[in-house]
């Protein structure tokens, strides 16, 4: 008899006698062979194993293999298995979504016409994933956008300084036109170094990487700007040349700047010879000539209110100014010194000037107006931001006719944006009026209903009435009417009070 069968004695743990003993004939290293992980004898020997093979990184298809042959026997080393598939599958898709995202980071990278978009839109798309799981490729890539987006905010600033420093140059451009011919010559020569100071800028600004990638409507209008004003230098540079030419050629030219004009006659006019004081005559005083005197003097008091009104930048004001002065010119011009007769007419010419440019930039700001028109005929907002995004139109463009009437073909163009754009709002408004109308309706028929019913009512014993019935109905003929439909304050009271 064994010694554990005796009376008395403790029976050993069978499971814990085998298990033990399965320990020790077990090795110690098991985790490059995936047969010893399926036939060991307990899960927690298996699961040990299974650890040390799963620290080797196995390859996926061993990985399902072995799943396969311990799903039916450890559901635990069956969950650990399924788990690393699981994160496996999820690393890869993270790997290709990664790839993918490389290759739109390179792209926009490459992209002429680079917008923060752009960036938003990546960095969206990468959210999800941590800086730390990006592959090198994309960090690079993700930082070059971030680099170009930056050069083109430096370069935004740039062109902004060059606008303010183009517009102080022309308006000294602007004055040295209005100037005498010796101020102008003075001044033209410090504006010609200014001038080619803007040239390299303006040269400077194109040659940037990042200059296609400004908006288009900033990259137009400082092209324009640019173009225009130094159009004007060199017309005003050519005209001072040839009215310096003037003044020391009597056979020269003229210059078409009146003022200099003026200028370059009173210096080739001969001295006037001295005459002799003429005996009385016998027959009579001597017939009256007409005295311009005081067309002098309104000509000097208009001539200072023109100049105030241009430095003021009261354009209308101005234009009624130079009108008079016109008038004065045409009527006694041979009596106005050769100095008022400059200063006249380049504040003319200076006011005509303005208008010019008035117009060209209401045009420009009309122009814009229709290409706002035109994207919401093609890409409607909501109804009632429609709506008043087209009034809002509507009013600018109205703002704008107070300065001058509009072109024919641009008015034609607007029109039809805005009238095109506004026919999803009328069909709204119209569908609006007519579930309207329905509400109405509905709520009246309610209203009759309910008067019948209680007609009904008003007949029956309350003895046996069931209680509990006019209840419910009750409740009913109130839950129908507040879901009956929208209906103006006004038409909802007046039903409200019939219907209470």
């Amino acid at each position: 008899m064994l010694p554990w069968m005796k009376p008395g004695s403790k029976q050993p743990d069978d499971t814990a006698t085998v298990a033990s003993s399965a320990t020790a004939a077990w090795p110690a290293e098991v985790a490059a062979d995936p047969s010893s992980i399926v036939a060991a004898p307990s899960a927690q020997l298996r699961a040990d194993a299974l650890t040390r093979w799963l620290a080797g990184d196995p390859p996926r298809p061993e990985v399902e293999q072995l799943l396969h042959a311990l799903q039916d026997r450890d559901r635990g080393a069956a969950r650990v298995l399924r788990e690393r598939l699981a994160a496996a599958s999820s690393h890869e898709q993270a790997q290709l979504a990664l790839a993918a995202l490389t290759a739109r980071a390179q792209e926009l990278v490459a992209k002429p016409t680079l917008t923060s978009q752009d960036a938003v839109e990546i960095d969206a798309l990468l959210q999800p994933y941590a800086p730390a799981q990006w592959p090198e490729a994309l960090t690079a890539a993700r930082q070059a956008i971030t680099e170009r987006l930056h050069a083109q905010t430096e370069l935004q600033a740039l062109v902004r300084a060059a606008q303010a420093a183009l517009a102080d140059w022309r308006a000294a451009v602007r004055a040295a036109g209005s100037a005498p011919l010796a101020q102008a010559q003075a001044e033209h020569v410090a504006l010609a170094e200014r001038q080619q100071q803007l040239q390299a800028q303006v040269d400077q600004i194109a040659a940037q990487a990042e200059w296609p990638a400004m908006p288009p409507r900033l990259r137009a209008q400082w092209q324009a700007a640019a173009a225009e004003a130094f159009a004007a230098w060199q017309l005003q540079q050519a005209d001072l040349a040839r009215a310096v030419a003037a003044l020391a050629d009597s056979a020269a030219e003229l210059p078409q700047h009146r003022g200099w004009a003026a200028e370059v006659r009173a210096h080739r006019a001969p001295a006037p010879a001295p005459v002799a004081e003429a005996a009385p005559d016998a027959s009579g005083p001597p017939a009256a000539r007409p005295d311009n005197g005081n067309h002098v003097a309104e000509a000097k008091l208009t001539i200072d209110f023109l100049e105030r009104a241009l430095a003021e930048g009261h354009l209308k004001a101005a234009q009624r100014h130079a009108d008079k002065l016109r008038a004065l010119l045409s009527v006694a011009e041979r009596s106005f010194p050769a100095a008022l007769t400059g200063r006249v007419q380049a504040a003319v010419a200076q006011t005509q000037q303005l208008a010019e440019w008035q117009r060209w930039r209401t045009d420009q700001l009309r122009e814009e107006l229709c290409v706002k028109a035109e994207a919401l005929r093609d890409q409607p907002l909501a109804p009632r931001a429609q709506a008043d995004a087209l009034r809002q139109l509507r009013d600018e463009w109205k703002a704008l006719d107070q300065t001058g009437a509009a072109n024919g073909v641009l008015w034609q163009r607007f029109d039809a944006a805005c009238t095109t754009a506004h026919a999803p709002v009328e069909a709204h408004v119209a569908k609006e009026r007519e579930q309207m109308a329905q509400a109405e309706a509905a709520r009246r028929a309610l209203i009759d209903e309910l008067r019948a019913w209680h007609a009904a009512q008003a007949g029956t014993d309350p003895a046996t009435t069931d209680w509990r019935a006019v209840a419910h109905a009750l409740d009913g003929f109130a839950d129908r009417w507040r879901h009956g439909g929208h209906l103006p304050e006004k038409r909802f009271t007046k039903l409200q009070a019939d219907w209470r």
